[in-house]
């Protein structure tokens, strides 16, 4: 395989398996487990559900850690293919991805140059945790 092929499935592994896959997992996470045939009284009920919730919580806050250090990797990743120069000369060594064409009265970002792909990839995949964490079931 070419170094191009290389990347795409190194990023392709990086993405489908260990982020989205990570994603869908947490939105499966049960927050509440309701008993088919026991009949249980409401204190019970609660202390079951204090007690799964205490381990989804766990569950939740490792596969989130997951998918943060798997976007940081994929993002590395992406960074990796760049030249010293180029890396230099669009400010990717900075962390918060600076946008280098901003627009209009606000300076805004444009959305087209290098760091602006960068900085939304993070914003897409923190929304992507955030939404799969409200999606628990």
């Amino acid at each position: 395989m070419n170094e191009l092929e290389v990347l795409n499935k190194h990023v392709s592994d990086i993405l489908e398996c260990r982020i989205e896959a990570t994603l869908l997992e947490m939105e499966r996470t049960a927050l509440c487990e309701v008993p088919e045939n026991d009949t249980m009284t409401p204190k019970e009920f609660l202390k079951l559900t204090e007690q799964t919730c205490a381990r989804a919580f766990e569950t939740l806050k490792n596969q989130s850690l997951k998918v943060e250090a798997s976007v940081d990797e994929l993002i590395n990743t992406l960074k990796a293919q760049l030249t010293w120069d180029e890396s230099l000369k669009v400010g990717l060594n900075e962390e918060h991805y600076p946008c280098k064409n901003p627009e209009g009265k606000h300076k805004t970002r444009c959305q087209e140059c290098l760091c602006c792909s960068f900085y939304n990839t993070l914003n897409t995949f923190s929304q992507r945790n955030t939404e799969s964490l409200i999606k628990c079931e």
